[in-house]
């Protein structure tokens, strides 16, 4: 029995495996097992069997197959209990069966007693600090300079690692699974990840074919530029030269670039910077929406301005402490202020 404890419904399915002589998965709907969502090629892997055992193998995918923790090479055994990672989507071997589930809307992150400390005096920029973030909750970090808030992020989002504590993400242990995990998070840093030079169509475009798998079609190319432009409300200036556009539009487009995977997880670091109120505004209400349609949406900001939008709020302190972690109307009644 296979079974996911979440607030939101999960279908789990299953297939035999034995009985034929290979079992295919990947985005193609003649494929047995059928992962729908754009990171998966087509036919991103197989099982064949011998005799009584079977073997699992990663067909060239783009973004490749990992096995109780390790990327697939080659053919690998498959014993009982085994759980096999493909971008967003679990699955379980056992009992000559697979039984798998696609998580297509935002994923739990579980951090324990983050501690991070750095150069040769140790100094510890991040102390023992322990969050719990559930799916499609649109979270924000704040407090002052050098409290820590950009380094916890990091730390539950995989791109640096803790000296000490663990993240765990869907029920996995984010480092241990990093090469799996990472094709379901997005990560926006502060600086803009466009290029001036270009046309918002034509800079997705360029992207999709480095990020995306290469076994997409052009109608498919297309789909998915189209998508991100108006998830981000680009749509009316998506033939404008990037250099062309506002700071909120040019953030909206970084924004962009990371929703062409159709991640799970959305991390930014201090996206309303250097906007003026309003701008603000706008882009922290397109973050709302990303969390709505089920995306888990984290970011570091300085600005205190449109918290009320928040599901949970992270107030960090001097020495990288964690002074408050909860909702809007909590924070208003612990520090007696609105915020």
């Amino acid at each position: 029995m296979v079974f996911t404890q979440s607030d939101d419904a999960i279908e789990w399915n299953t297939c035999p495996v034995f009985g034929r002589s290979e079992t295919t998965i990947g985005r193609d709907l003649s494929c047995n097992i059928v992962l729908d969502h754009v990171t998966v090629s087509k036919l991103h892997s197989i099982i064949t069997t011998a005799g009584n055992q079977a073997y699992l193998s990663d067909c060239n995918s783009t973004n490749g197959v990992v096995l109780n923790g390790r990327k697939v090479e080659g053919q690998c055994q498959l014993h009982e209990k085994d759980v096999i990672l493909i971008t967003n989507s679990v699955l379980i071997y056992s009992s000559g069966r697979i039984s798998y589930c696609c998580f297509k809307k935002g994923v739990s992150i579980d951090a324990y007693n983050i501690v991070k400390k750095v150069d040769k005096n140790r100094k510890t920029i991040c102390n023992d600090v322990s969050l719990s973030i559930k799916p499609g909750e649109l979270v924000a970090i704040i407090g002052g300079s050098g409290a820590g808030k950009t380094t916890i992020m990091n730390c539950i989002s995989g791109y640096s690692l803790p000296t000490e504590g663990s993240v765990v993400v869907n029920g996995r242990d984010l480092y241990d699974n990093y090469d799996a995990l990472k094709n379901i998070i997005g990560y926006v840093p502060q600086q803009d990840i466009v290029y001036d030079n270009l046309t918002v169509s034509d800079m997705l475009g360029y992207t999709a074919r480095l990020r995306l798998p290469g076994d997409f079609t052009e109608k498919e190319y297309a789909q998915s530029i189209s998508r991100v432009i108006n998830a981000v409300e680009l749509t009316a200036h998506k033939d404008q030269n990037i250099k062309n556009l506002s700071g909120g539009q040019r953030k909206r487009a970084s924004i962009a670039v990371e929703l062409l995977s159709d991640p799970n997880l959305f991390f930014l670091d201090e996206p309303a910077s250097g906007l003026d109120p309003g701008t603000e505004r706008n882009l922290m209400k397109t973050l709302k929406s990303m969390a709505i349609s089920g995306k888990t949406v984290v970011f570091v900001t300085h600005s205190t301005l449109n918290l009320q939008l928040c599901d949970k709020i992270v107030f960090m302190g001097t020495g990288g402490n964690l002074c408050f972690y909860g909702s809007y109307d909590d924070a208003i009644v612990v520090f007696r202020s609105d915020i």
